[in-house]
């Protein structure tokens, strides 16, 4: 017959003790902070591929048009008069009636057949709104305004997505400037064909503006006026700054045209149009001692993409050797002087 043990010796369950609670704890708020940035780098990474994605949708929208137009480059933006009708020598300032601007986006997606393809995730809403979104109020920003002062949903909308993560270069695809009339100046925007382009690999043909859209509007008082219809202008004008429609031979661009990191203000794209370029995926670049920020997604116009900064664009000169899409009227051969990026290399 088995004794039982006595009471001294029997195996009694105990739980843990609060020592041993408290270092399980600390590991487990180790192992999370270990943990969470590599998560939250991984899904910023993934959301800059994605977006990468979206542009080189973008880009194979791009070609098919220049397959259909004689490898022509579409206009940024092109006003329709009071009829609606378009017509290149004479372009109203802001359009007639309800109707705003028409859009690139709008001529190679027509609007609607692929929007999302204009978005990237790392915007609020996919990307910034039209410059006239028109009669929906989801389609406006906060403190937003269109280009009549108007600052709450009404009829008038730009033939464009309702929303744009992406620009185009505006050194090879013009404005709606074709006249000195429109221009203002003693220089027009004319077409580009893609023979024009000398290093189609090393030209940027699309940009990624700032997630932020106050720094692509102009300020009027409290609100800001989107300016998403209009391309990345990379250059100013020697003797005319960023009118660059103006007298003066050539363009260029310098450090002072690109703030660093941390001083890129609301309004920027009126001064210094380069702080519209976003900065907003993983990567960093230092250059001159100053921290310029994050990298952005750029397509050039052999379809290629590539991840960089928007100084690394600079000091590879990758906007172009001549602003290809305006003529100097003034000049007998129409020629410009070629870009200078000056104190980037």
């Amino acid at each position: 017959m088995t004794q039982p043990l006595p009471p001294s010796s029997r195996r009694i369950p105990t739980g843990f003790t609060l020592i041993e609670l408290l270092v399980v704890i600390s590991i487990i708020a180790l192992l999370i902070g270990i943990l969470l940035p590599v998560l939250g780098s991984a899904r910023a990474e993934s959301r800059a591929i994605r977006c990468a994605s979206h542009q080189r949708q973008v880009g194979i929208g791009l070609i098919g048009y220049m397959a259909e137009n004689n490898g022509v480059f579409p206009a940024s933006y092109l006003s329709t008069n009071a009829a609606g009708s378009v017509d290149l020598n004479n372009q109203p300032a802001t359009g007639g009636g309800d109707r705003g601007y028409i859009h690139w986006s709008y001529t190679i997606a027509k609007l609607t057949e692929a929007p999302e393809a204009f978005s990237c995730p790392e915007f609020e809403d996919g990307g910034l709104p039209r410059t006239n979104p028109g009669p929906d109020g989801t389609d406006w920003a906060n403190d937003q305004i269109d280009d009549r002062g108007q600052t709450s949903p009404n009829p008038r909308q730009d033939k464009q997505v309702a929303r744009v993560a992406f620009a185009l270069n505006g050194a090879v695809t013009p404005r709606n400037k074709f006249t000195p009339a429109a221009s203002g100046g003693t220089k027009v925007n004319i077409f580009v064909g893609d023979q024009e382009i000398k290093e189609p690999s090393n030209v940027i043909s699309a940009a990624e503006f700032s997630n932020d859209y106050r720094v692509s509007s102009e300020v009027s008082g409290p609100n800001y006026l989107v300016k998403s219809h209009r391309p990345i202008n990379p250059f100013q004008g020697f003797g005319s700054g960023t009118n660059i429609y103006g007298p003066g031979a050539g363009y260029f661009v310098d450090t002072s045209h690109v703030s660093p990191e941390g001083s890129v203000a609301p309004g920027a794209i009126a001064n210094k149009p380069l702080d519209a370029v976003g900065r907003h995926h993983p990567g960093g670049f230092s250059f001159n001692g100053n921290d310029y920020g994050g990298t952005s997604n750029f397509l050039f116009y052999d379809g290629h993409g590539e991840r960089l900064n928007i100084v690394e664009t600079l000091i590879d000169e990758q906007w172009g050797d001549n602003f290809y899409s305006i003529r100097d009227l003034t000049n007998s051969n129409s020629a410009i002087t070629a870009a200078r990026y000056i104190g980037f290399n």
